[in-house]
């Protein structure tokens, strides 16, 4: 019996290794608070398969020894872990638990990527939480489902989630618009003034969507005027150069 029993779990392990799947479950927290993060996309880099951690942080995916799991949060860096799968795991599948670190924002004077490149990207985190995004509120003529996706604390968490990502869709639509090298290039601001400014005329993503080139330019210059008089400095904004120049 001893011998038939060592026999299965020595089958099982070489499944394992030679490919067969397991399941990898853990949870997903802050890295500075250690507080559950919700929805985090967990992708298998290998097969293309995903899903995200529940309201507990918590995941469950398939995966192969070698495997890349991705995990990725908005405003969070993302973190890439290697499937491995050692002989004790055979039967119970593997745990990995991960913290995600926030990311910084800071002003940097730099070009921001092409519009095109914008749109591949947005459009590639509206596929990976278009689930999350699809879900609605429940209407009052269902009075039930109104007050449970209302209270609920996991559907809370969504609609959180929701206002998060819209926000900030916003701010990375705004930034491919009014740009540090933009503005230095305006104002001749640079360093902590650039940064001063910015912070003190931001712009609203209404205009930054319906404005043309020109008009932002414009906007700059008029807020240059205020921002110096404000300073009761007395200066001027450096020449816009042609093109090509």
């Amino acid at each position: 019996m001893v011998q038939r029993l060592l026999f299965i779990l020595a089958l099982a392990c070489c499944a394992i290794h030679s490919g067969a799947q397991i399941t990898v479950r853990g949870g997903v927290g802050d890295a500075e608070t250690g507080k559950p993060l919700y929805p985090v996309s967990v992708k298998n880099t290998s097969t293309s398969y995903g899903t995200t951690t529940g309201a507990d942080g918590r995941y469950s995916i398939t995966a192969r020894e070698g495997d890349q799991l991705e995990f990725s949060f908005i405003g969070y860096e993302s973190r890439t872990w290697t499937v491995r799968i050692g002989s004790d795991m055979a039967l119970h599948g593997v745990t990995y638990n991960t913290t995600l670190k926030r990311r910084s924002i800071q002003l940097k004077e730099f070009e921001v990527s092409t519009y095109k490149l914008y749109q591949r990207d947005s459009a590639e985190r509206a596929s990976t939480y278009q689930q999350v995004m699809e879900t609605e509120k429940a209407g009052v003529m269902s009075p039930v489902s109104y007050f449970y996706t209302r209270f609920s604390k996991k559907y809370n968490q969504i609609w959180d989630f929701q206002k998060r990502y819209k926000a900030y869709e916003k701010e990375k639509f705004v930034d491919l618009k009014y740009t540090p090298a933009l503005v230095s290039q305006l104002t001749g601001f640079t360093g902590d003034t650039l940064a001063h400014f910015m912070n003190a005329y931001p712009m609203d993503f209404d205009f930054a969507r319906t404005a043309s080139d020109l008009e932002i330019k414009a906007q700059i210059r008029y807020n240059f005027k205020e921002f110096v008089r404000s300073k009761g400095w007395n200066i001027q904004p450096p020449p816009i150069k042609p093109k090509g120049q």
